[in-house]
């Protein structure tokens, strides 16, 4: 086996690529109807997984649909901090954002994430993410 080295993003790609998914993502979670795949085939590849706080949620582009719905029905609105760095690794984007998540009662919930884009050509095939509840003591709860 021959090993290759893999070269390493261009940072405003990659950003615009991240920026590129999460305002997919946020628009698709604002629909009522659920989303497909056509929505993001520009973006992610078709065996896309993803994993939040180190567990393996999703194993391909359908799963991460069926996450979107979750959203859909859980929360009336989502919303995203812009991003305005991200640190480059070889073909991974690390970023850091706040999300805001609006509960169909209301209720409002700030996330901060940390989330790791590995990159592959023009599509995303892996997103890993740790998120914290803002608002929340984890020590004292």
């Amino acid at each position: 086996m021959i090993a290759t080295k893999t070269q390493a993003l261009d940072k405003q790609k990659a950003l615009q690529m991240v920026n590129n998914f999460l305002n997919h993502f946020k628009n698709c979670c604002k629909q009522k109807q659920p989303p497909n795949a056509a929505n993001f085939e520009n973006i992610l590849s078709h065996d896309f997984q993803n994993s939040s706080n180190g567990k393996l949620i999703g194993k391909n582009i359908q799963d991460f649909l069926k996450r979107i719905q979750e959203v859909q029905k859980k929360y009336s609105h989502v919303e995203f901090s812009q991003l305005q760095d991200c640190l480059i690794s070889g073909n991974k984007g690390t970023i850091q954002y706040d999300m805001t998540l609006t509960s169909q009662n209301g209720e409002k919930r700030l996330l901060n994430i940390m989330a790791i884009a590995t990159i592959d050509g023009d599509l995303i095939t892996h997103w890993s993410q740790v998120s914290h509840e803002k608002d929340k003591d984890h020590l004292n709860s």
